[in-house]
């Protein structure tokens, strides 16, 4: 299923992961496409997930950070490029697990990107108040953008553990 809380490009990930593919963008030229023309935001390819994934076209756009220029646009809003964190692992290690738990279809398929999570002034998880783990890999080149991917290689990296921490005035804003 496609989330209310997440990206597209989390989405498009893992579909990837559920059809058994290594990455979105294997997946995304098995279906014709390119996975950065999703992580752009082109609403033509969006449409075309949204045909093969059976997801509603408009929850998909209103989740996708659409490029405008020198700027990205999230559901009628502007943001400059250093608000967007899209080219490694955030995430909070409890929301991950119970996306495991709890989820359905493949595991690996379960845990799922927020859309929160790829602005760059959230760092905490307002539902677990711990930081969100941030996690550079070294060898993320073309996997960038590609959340279970990059999910993947943070753990195998053994990321750093939870840290408790509250969330700022401006996170609650």
């Amino acid at each position: 299923p496609f989330h209310d809380d997440e990206s597209v490009v989390s989405f498009c990930s893992r579909l990837a992961a559920a059809n058994g593919i290594r990455s979105a963008r294997e997946f995304s030229l098995h279906m014709g496409f390119k996975f950065q023309q999703i992580v752009d935001g082109d609403w033509t390819t969006i449409q075309a997930l949204a045909y093969l994934s059976g997801a509603d076209r408009d929850a998909l756009r209103r989740r996708s950070l659409m490029k405008d220029g020198g700027y990205f646009v999230l559901n009628g809003e502007r943001f400059t490029k250093s608000n967007v964190i899209r080219n490694r692992a955030r995430f909070c290690q409890h929301c991950v697990e119970e996306d495991e738990r709890n989820g359905s279809g493949p595991l690996e398929a379960r845990a799922y990107g927020r859309l929160a999570w790829l602005m760059a002034p959230i760092r905490t998880c307002p539902v677990h108040h711990v930081y969100l783990i941030e996690h550079v890999s070294s060898s993320h080149g073309m996997l960038a953008n590609d959340f279970r991917v990059l999910l993947d290689l943070a753990r195998a990296d053994g990321a750093e553990p939870d840290v408790p921490a509250p969330g700022s005035a401006f996170e609650a804003y």
